[in-house]
């Protein structure tokens, strides 16, 4: 399984992003037997982007095909994206990359099943 997270560093240890059009990074993560076997990062191309960072947030991971993204929001236009490509996207807490996906692991982390932001709620 393929599990994409934002994240504000470029390790499995560093926490999971607050925003998801604008986070720092995306780390895929590969997993089997509930381990992680393999993960890559990259640097999110639509973080500085005037306006539509997280369509090509969503477009960026969709690329990468994914089963399941980890996010703690996400607005509607990126939502849109990613149940257009079937990827699942998960509630994330508060806490670093790894812990996310063993949560997840876990069943402890919920589908959401609608965006849970409006859009351009990640400019600060």
């Amino acid at each position: 399984m393929k599990i994409t997270i934002p994240s504000e560093g470029k390790k499995i240890k560093n926490n999971i992003s607050s925003v998801f059009g604008r986070s720092k990074y995306f780390i895929t993560a590969k997993t089997s037997n509930n381990e992680i076997i393999d993960y890559k990062t990259e640097k999110n191309k639509g973080k500085n982007q005037n306006s539509g960072a997280g369509i090509t947030a969503a477009q960026q991971i969709a690329k990468k095909t994914p089963n399941i993204l980890i996010c703690k929001s996400i607005g509607p236009k990126a939502y849109s994206i990613l149940e257009d490509w079937e990827i699942k996207v998960i509630k994330g807490i508060e806490g670093t990359v790894k812990e996310n996906i063993k949560k997840h692991q876990q069943n402890k982390l919920e589908q959401i099943k609608a965006p849970t932001n409006h859009t351009h709620s990640g400019i600060k």
